[in-house]
């Protein structure tokens, strides 16, 4: 019984079974408005016209002041405005 070039009887590997997946997974969430911090400073990076490390840079810093001013906020019983 001969087979298609590049395919075999047992199947994808793991590897290639575990990117697909990984694929997948990064697909739905990013159809459910998740994505990670690697494609968010992939996408700032290209609206910004900015590398991706400097982008990456960048989201790290709003991240850490956005905790910041969570954790300030939330240790606050009320709030002087």
């Amino acid at each position: 019984m001969a087979t298609k070039p590049g395919s075999s009887k047992a199947g994808p590997s793991k590897a290639a079974t575990s990117k697909a997946e990984a694929a997948k997974t990064a697909s739905a969430k990013s159809e459910k408005g998740t994505i990670g911090r690697q494609e968010l400073s992939r996408r700032i990076a290209q609206e910004a016209k900015v590398s991706q490390k400097q982008a990456a840079e960048v989201l790290e810093v709003t991240l850490k002041t956005i905790r910041e001013a969570l954790q300030t906020r939330g240790s606050c019983s009320q709030e002087i405005t």
